[in-house]
Parts: C-alpha cells; sequence; structure tokens
C-alpha cells in the first residue's frame, strides 16, 4: 500500500514520466526491416535457383523461421545462453529493484533470469514490452553497487521500451542462418554429384548475407545503446524524484 500510494501521489503531481521517443531510432529500425527483408527475400530466390528446391518449401521455412522469431525468441535466447527465469522468492531485492524502475518507466514488470557467468553483462529480450526478459549475470550482481546495478537494469529497461530488441534478434536469428549455411556447405558439396557444384555459390552467397546481416546489426547497435543510455538516465533522474 505505501509503494502504491507513492506512486500515484508521484503521478498526480506530474502525470507520469513523460518517455521522449526517439524518431532517430524508430527511422533506423524501420530501415533495418525493410533491409532484413530484402536480404531475405534475395536469400531465398538465390536458394531456389541454386540449389533446386521448391518454392513452397523455401516459404514454409521461411514462415517457421519468422514465426519462431517472433514467438519464442526470448525462450530461444534463454536457452542458448543459459539463463534461468527466477521467482521472487530467490531474488526479492533485485525483483524488487526491477519493480520500482518499471513503475518510473510505466512498464510491466518483464520476468527476471539469471546467467551463471563469471563474466559481468546484462541483456534484455522478448517481443514486446508485456513479454519482456531482463537477464543479468551472477558476477556482476557480486561486482556492482546497488545503484550500479540499477543503472544497468534501466538501461536493459529502455531497451524494451524503446522496442528495439526484436530488430535486433531477427537480423541476429538471420547472421546465425547464413553462418551455419556457411560452415556446412562444402561438406554439404562433397555429396552432391550436380554439374557446377551449386553448394558453392551458395556458401558465396552465404558469406554476403552473413556480412549484410552482422553490418546491419553493427550499424543499428551503436545507435540503439546511446539511446538505451540516454533512456536510463531519464528513468534514473525520475526515479530519485519519485517518494516511494
Amino acid at each position: 500500500m505505501v509503494l502504491f500510494a507513492g506512486i500515484m501521489k508521484a503521478k498526480g503531481k506530474d502525470k507520469g514520466m513523460k518517455w521522449k521517443r526517439d524518431y532517430g531510432l524508430t527511422m533506423r529500425m524501420i530501415f533495418t526491416w525493410a533491409l532484413l527483408l530484402l536480404v531475405y527475400l534475395i536469400f531465398l530466390t538465390v536458394l531456389q535457383a541454386v540449389l533446386g528446391l521448391s518454392l513452397q518449401l523455401l516459404i514454409g521455412i521461411a514462415f517457421v523461421m519468422a514465426f519462431s522469431q517472433y514467438f519464442f525468441s526470448d525462450k530461444l535466447v534463454l536457452m542458448s545462453t543459459g539463463a534461468r527465469v527466477v521467482a521472487e522468492d530467490e531474488y526479492p531485492e533485485l525483483h524488487r529493484m526491477v519493480e520500482r524502475l518499471c513503475a518510473t518507466a510505466d512498464l510491466p514488470k518483464p520476468r527476471i533470469a539469471i546467467m551463471q557467468s563469471p563474466v559481468p553483462n546484462a541483456f534484455a529480450t522478448g517481443r514486446s514490452p508485456k513479454h519482456g526478459v531482463v537477464a543479468v549475470t551472477d558476477s556482476i550482481m557480486r561486482i556492482l553497487s546497488k545503484e550500479e546495478l540499477e543503472a544497468v537494469v534501466a538501461h536493459e529497461l529502455s531497451h524494451i521500451k524503446n522496442r528495439d530488441v526484436m530488430t535486433m534478434t531477427v537480423a541476429s536469428f538471420l547472421a546465425m542462418v547464413a553462418a551455419l549455411i556457411v560452415q556446412n556447405a562444402l561438406f554439404a558439396s562433397l555429396f552432391d554429384r550436380r554439374d557446377g557444384n551449386p553448394w558453392i555459390i551458395a556458401w558465396i552467397v552465404a558469406i554476403l548475407v552473413w556480412v549484410a546481416a552482422t553490418l546491419l546489426i553493427r550499424t543499428l547497435s551503436r545507435y540503439r545503446e546511446f539511446t538505451a543510455d540516454r533512456g536510463a538516465s531519464s528513468i534514473i533522474q525520475r526515479r530519485f524524484r519519485v517518494p516511494l
């Protein structure tokens, strides 16, 4: 009740936090999505033409990939990193910290995950604010002070607030698929008796797709990190003006 009363009192003063939308980030994400779509189409067209795969099969594969990326991206990321979603009774202080920051940022509380790693790190994933996940390593919780950890979590919440997580997930997934083809195309070519060995062409195209996806990731990544830093600063400043 005290927490709720404090939040309502603060909202009554200034109508809640006003999140400044970054149109530069929005335009970059739109541009990235357009280029990703173009790369996807070129990639599928080349695979169909070179490897002789049916168009229906490739469309089906693309649909399954898109469906998996949208609905299961958070689970796939957690699985690949070994992060585990934790309950409030396991890490009560971390949960309370996230709740306070979410109340300040006007965000639904995301799920919280812990990753066992000696490398201090944190990340956010999920297709939308309602399906967000914030993960931190156990080492970063030991190394950083409470205030420093709060700033790190606010940074990850800014990514969720800006809705830039899904764009990076899709771009990373495309780069991963291209990398898998690069790693296995030469081996597959040993068993292909067709003239011209089309797997060599597929290998070259996969390299180009991997380079394109990686460049898109790096181009967007730097700007989105600056934007998340600015958002975290706003959340922290606003947080200390909310009487909790």
